[in-house]
């Protein structure tokens, strides 16, 4: 993250729990950072690609591409 910057993209991926997102769909990201508890960025992103993938023991999870709709909040500052 880049102050001031507004174009950011990324790729999420999760166990499947009900109906994929659609491609167009605008969603609201919290984006956390892992060397500090409890801090996040907040965004609007819209999702860009959705890939479906089967383990051999039968999980679906699925991966989303997405691109961010604006500048990145921090909400805790």
């Amino acid at each position: 993250y880049v102050a001031g910057c507004t174009g950011w993209t990324g790729t999420f991926e999760g166990y499947k729990d009900g109906a994929p997102l659609a491609i167009g769909s605008e969603v609201i990201l919290a984006l956390g950072e892992s060397s500090t508890n409890g801090q996040y960025f907040l965004g609007d992103a819209i999702i860009t690609g959705v890939h479906a993938n089967v383990a051999f023991d039968g999980v679906v999870t699925y991966s989303y591409d997405f691109t961010g709709a604006g500048a990145l909040e921090m909400p805790w500052a």
